[in-house]
């Protein structure tokens, strides 16, 4: 594989229910993505601006937002969600808008902990305001692309030193399984270690120790804005 770095990098998370025959209309999938929009970050998963240029728009086969601001930062969202149910979200790394490190270098440790842990919790929301049953299967894929050349680091500085040079030789991590959906938050922190897990192994080999991912983790379900 040949590293390439300097590119941007962008997350994507993907899910649908699977073996669902339910068709949902324009009106049900915008009340859906409206309810499930959590409150644990200011630019949360699939947020539902009302400004007419970043607002959801019914297309053919459901709804799609494309959102692409500047203001402190810069911003650039997609979501989709179509009649059958399939959602599909991606984000450019919020780490390429931080002025204290030079732009598409690196990446956060915790901020990805964060962001994986609010797509599970999204995907879950999303689907019981749709009103599926606990026990409906949720393919659900975790991406993270542009990774190559990249340098783990962290939001607090301090501990950013701790993983000094650790680098990614490799353009890509996925994960994808399928769970019940009454599965997916009481196994929250689990689902977090595993696909943060597969990340950070890029990285040289890099594993945080439980305590560290867990206290984590635990400030992203405390946070309310």
């Amino acid at each position: 594989m040949t590293e390439r770095g300097n590119e941007p990098a962008y997350l994507e998370i993907a899910h649908y229910p699977v073996g669902v025959g339910t068709s949902w209309s324009q009106a049900d999938l915008l009340a859906a993505a409206q309810k499930s929009v959590g409150r644990n970050t200011g630019w949360p998963i699939g947020a539902v601006l009302t400004r007419e240029e970043y607002s959801p728009k019914p297309m053919r086969d459901g709804v799609r937002a494309v959102i692409q601001a500047t203001t402190i930062i810069d911003r650039f969202d997609i979501w989709s969600l179509n009649r059958r149910g399939y959602f599909y979200f991606a984000r450019l790394l919020e780490e390429d808008s931080d002025d204290r490190v030079k732009p598409n270098m690196t990446v956060y440790f915790d901020t990805r902990i964060w962001r994986i842990a609010e797509g599970l919790q999204h995907c879950a929301a999303l689907y019981r305001a749709l009103d599926l049953a606990p026990e409906t299967r949720i393919h659900i894929e975790v991406a993270h692309r542009g990774l190559a050349g990249r340098i783990l680091s962290a939001t607090d500085q301090l501990r950013a030193i701790t993983m000094a040079g650790r680098k990614s030789h490799e353009n890509e991590s996925r994960w994808a399984k399928v769970l019940p959906l009454g599965a997916i938050e009481p196994s929250l922190d689990a689902l977090v270690a595993e696909i943060s897990g597969e990340l950070f192994m890029l990285f040289e080999f890099w594993q945080p120790q439980p305590e560290v991912w867990k206290s984590v983790l635990q400030a992203f379900l405390n946070s309310r804005v």
